[in-house]
């Protein structure tokens, strides 16, 4: 069977704290975008449990550190089913970019796992197991629009972006998200996020110019000012769109008010190198 994995964009994005674990909690607006990667699951049972992965770029881990096989056999576990599993992922999501692509992908695993053994599972325990696998999983799992609290495993449906082009940029560096939740920590960046409900009532409102008000993203605030990110943001608001770095980074999306102004921007980031892709908002589904 196969899944399409939906990328993820940040509308909203503020850290309200750090938990005694490590973690720190988050409030957040999330969106899942037509970006994905495909996934594709052929599970058999069999006398003891076994998960192999193969992807289409060959740098990617494929054995245990991998959430997609971690995925496989945690919900062989919670089951309580041994299967023979074979997975393969076309990638197209970038790795470690903001767009949770590897939550997306463990995310369509347990989906199709749930389907290819008559649902064992119910949502509520699917649900569980998405949280110990990572903290975007659950929002994965579900996907649409949602706000999100906890380490991102709170999950309240709100009203979508509305169907507008929304363009997806790549910087060419990486940023460590492990040293942005530090910067964070160590400059008291959190404590100057704005209240989330503008964003949730911009959306309700399906207003583009209200939607582009309330955009934030914390981890903007941590990143030098002539850095990859924000440079890609400038080009993308000269051209009329709302602009926004999504996650940790390094990506940066951009809503359009139509497919010319979309398409203004993906020729103004090949002018300047950098990669992109035209996507559109997606709904939440059943699981």
């Amino acid at each position: 069977m196969k899944d399409f994995a939906y990328a993820k964009i940040n509308l909203f994005l503020a850290v309200t704290g750090r938990r005694p674990d490590g973690y720190h909690d988050i409030a957040s607006v999330m969106q899942t975008v037509s970006l994905c990667d495909v996934v594709t699951l052929d599970a058999a049972a069999s006398a003891s449990p076994s998960a192999t992965l193969t992807c289409s770029i060959p740098s990617l881990p494929t054995d245990s550190r991998n959430l997609a096989v971690k995925a496989a056999y945690a919900f062989m576990e919670r089951a309580g089913i041994a299967a023979d599993v074979k997975i393969d992922i076309d990638k197209h999501i970038p790795i470690a970019a903001g767009l949770a692509g590897g939550s997306a992908d463990c995310a369509a695993v347990l989906r199709m796992m749930n389907d290819a053994f008559s649902h064992p599972l119910a949502a509520r325990e699917l649900h569980e197991l998405a949280r110990g696998l990572g903290a975007d999983v659950p929002f994965c799992l579900y996907g649409g629009c949602a706000v999100t609290r906890g380490i991102g495993d709170i999950i309240e449906p709100c009203d979508p972006l509305p169907e507008l082009p929304v363009v997806i940029a790549y910087p060419h560096g990486k940023i460590s998200t492990a040293d942005a939740y530090r910067r964070i920590d160590e400059t008291g960046a959190s404590q100057n996020a704005p209240p989330i409900a503008p964003m949730t009532d911009a959306l309700s409102s399906r207003r583009l110019p209200q939607i582009a008000d309330a955009l934030y993203n914390v981890f903007e605030s941590v990143i030098d000012a002539d850095s990859e990110p924000i440079a890609v943001k400038r080009i993308l608001l000269d051209c009329g769109a709302a602009a926004l770095m999504s996650g940790s980074g390094p990506s940066v999306f951009a809503v359009a008010e139509n497919d010319e102004t979309a398409e203004r921007c993906r020729r103004a980031l090949a002018r300047h190198g950098y990669d992109s892709v035209i996507s559109r908002p997606t709904p939440s589904r059943a699981i």
